[in-house]
């Protein structure tokens, strides 16, 4: 008990008194690292009622694309911020691959936007979480042009554009994202 005790309060100073790191608690109380030097800006990029912001990134085709082919087009789109490397985004796959298939049809699009810097990592990962929807990554990390562009400084993240392209939720994790897609799609 004591050694426990002991190892929680060193683990505790050890966070606070980590001035070059910053950590992120996610699902099933994994920490994702995320090196100052790297982080994403703060931003207001993904702030409920704002529009969408346009982005040119590749594509898992290999050719370059931009979020307008899809976003504000009269679906609603999920922007899956992610990594093959990210234990708790491999744990939310289902539950978004799980949406995927009930409300696709319906008018619902997905856009996974990869932090990997392994091509084949990522690539692989698609495959194997079986995601039969729209992948881009530049390969960047944490550099990625979509964690500069919309602030994101944890992963699993997302956000949920309306029809129009408006943000109308951010980070639904679990049966959230269920919730709120079947306020929509079951009117």
């Amino acid at each position: 008990m004591k050694k426990t005790i002991l190892l929680s309060t060193a683990f505790a100073l050890f966070l606070a008194l980590s001035p070059n790191k910053a950590y992120s608690s996610n699902n099933n109380d994994a920490l994702m690292e995320v090196n100052n030097t790297e982080q994403a800006p703060q931003s207001d990029a993904k702030a409920i009622g704002k529009m969408f912001t346009d982005l040119v990134i590749n594509g898992s085709d290999g050719r370059k694309h931009r979020l307008s082919e899809w976003c504000g087009k009269g679906n609603y789109v999920l922007i899956d911020f992610w990594a093959s490397w990210c234990g708790p985004c491999r744990n939310e796959m289902p539950n978004v691959v799980r949406c995927y298939e009930a409300y696709h049809k319906k008018g619902f699009e997905v856009i996974g936007i990869s932090f990997d810097k392994n091509k084949t990592a990522w690539l692989e990962a698609i495959k194997e979480l079986n995601m039969p929807w729209i992948h881009l990554s530049d390969l960047a990390g944490w550099k990625s042009v979509g964690a500069s562009t919309y602030g994101i400084r944890s992963i699993p993240s997302n956000i949920l554009l309306d029809k129009n392209g408006k943000i109308i939720a951010v980070d639904l994790r679990g049966y959230a994202l269920d919730e709120q897609l079947e306020k929509i799609f079951n009117k």
